[in-house]
């Protein structure tokens, strides 16, 4: 009957033993890349500044549409008040697109 294969590298030493030959810092031997600080900064301000104004946005995006259904209809047509009469000013009262999009809206 064939024996199970072992867990060797092909040296046979196991795994364990060859990772822990493997340098850890320079003092070891090993090569430490050496980054530029500067590069490090850059690199944070471009990965962080997006991922921020991302969450920013998205908070803002719930926040807006938790808040839409509590406002009352009246005091939005409060708000579009100044706006709809600056349309209506501007394109004229003969406008036929105005006048139906203002009968459109209920009154106070």
């Amino acid at each position: 009957m064939p024996s199970a294969p072992s867990r060797s590298w092909p040296t046979g030493q196991s795994w364990r033993t060859d990772r822990a030959r493997v340098p850890q810092s320079p003092s070891d031997g090993g090569h430490r890349q050496q980054r530029n600080p500067s590069f490090e900064g850059a690199l944070w301000l471009t990965a962080g500044v997006p991922g921020l104004l991302a969450l920013a946005f998205a908070t803002l995006a719930l926040a807006a549409k938790w808040l839409a259904p509590r406002i009352p209809f009246e005091y939005e047509l409060g708000i579009a008040a100044p706006f709809v009469e600056a349309l209506a000013q501007e394109t004229g009262d003969s406008d036929p697109r105005v006048q139906l999009y203002l009968q459109g809206m209920p009154t106070l």
